[in-house]
């Protein structure tokens, strides 16, 4: 049976770090020795110089050590996201994003966990296609996008349209206020607040601004795969909302439709969030 032994070091005051992030003085130790210990990796190689106690410490200890796990900021200022123990164990941890405004709201920059409100996060306008938050950063150089799941906060009002299409991940959409359209597989359902669509691989749908003020909807959907689908559909036509030609190439299906640009609604204080 194994045996997991956990070791632990800290500040008895609080203070590890200088004002300007230094912490030359606690790491002095290793430094200020006799006696040589090399330390390499297949991505790290360092020579401890430290007193003949703390040598046969260190040997003793790096026979033993199989991970390491560091507090979030010891981790971002050693830059330790690709280093590896000696054993060549990973070490593991996930970096918080750092988020930017372009100019309608907060965007990841970078990868990582973050918690951000809608009404901070980056917005995107058209006057056809309504706006949308989606979190992530697909317009960013270089991109920030999730793998696995995509999120995003729809607003349309009377008359704006998403395109008809069919995909081939599974996808959940939940109505937050106002009201809606659903065109799916060419029938069409009025949708109002906390109504909720389940949408299976390959469900043909669109969704159409309906009601007096603006419909906000949350949308939902795995990220199995890149497939999509656009048909014909008289019924979404009729909204605008049906590509002319049945097409698979999304670069076809959006070659003539409006580009979202960064910009809030100009419904927004009618919002929710607002």
């Amino acid at each position: 049976m194994a045996k997991a032994i956990a070791l632990m070091s800290m500040s008895l005051d609080g203070y590890v770090a200088d004002e300007n992030d230094g912490v030359d003085e606690v790491f002095d130790w290793y430094f200020s020795g006799d006696v040589e210990i090399p330390i390499a990796s297949t991505t790290m190689a360092m020579t401890f110089r430290v007193s003949p106690p703390s040598a046969d410490h260190l040997r003793r200890l790096m026979t033993e050590v199989g991970a390491m796990l560091t507090g979030r900021r010891t981790f971002e200022r050693a830059d330790a996201l690709r280093k590896e123990t000696r054993r060549g164990a990973r070490i593991a941890f996930v970096r918080r994003a750092q988020l930017e405004d372009f100019g309608s709201g907060m965007t990841p920059i970078t990868e990582g966990w973050f918690v951000v409100n809608v009404r901070d996060a980056e917005w995107w306008f058209t006057e056809t296609r309504g706006a949308r938050c989606a979190f992530e950063n697909e317009y960013g150089d270089p991109p920030v996008e999730f793998g696995q799941l995509g999120i995003n906060v729809t607003v349309l009002e009377s008359g704006q349209t998403s395109l008809y299409h069919a995909e081939a991940n599974q996808e959940a959409f939940l109505v937050l206020s106002g009201e809606c359209a659903l065109i799916v597989e060419n029938e069409e359902r009025r949708l109002r607040p906390w109504e909720f669509f389940h949408a299976p691989a390959w469900t043909e749908h669109a969704f159409v601004g309906a009601g007096e003020g603006p419909c906000a909807i949350l949308m939902v959907g795995s990220r199995s795969g890149p497939e999509v689908h656009y048909p014909v559909s008289e019924r979404a036509a009729g909204y605008g909302a049906s590509v002319a030609e049945e097409t698979s190439d999304w670069r076809q299906a959006y070659a003539t439709v409006e580009r979202f640009r960064r910009e809030r609604p100009p419904s927004w204080a009618l919002l929710p969030w607002a």
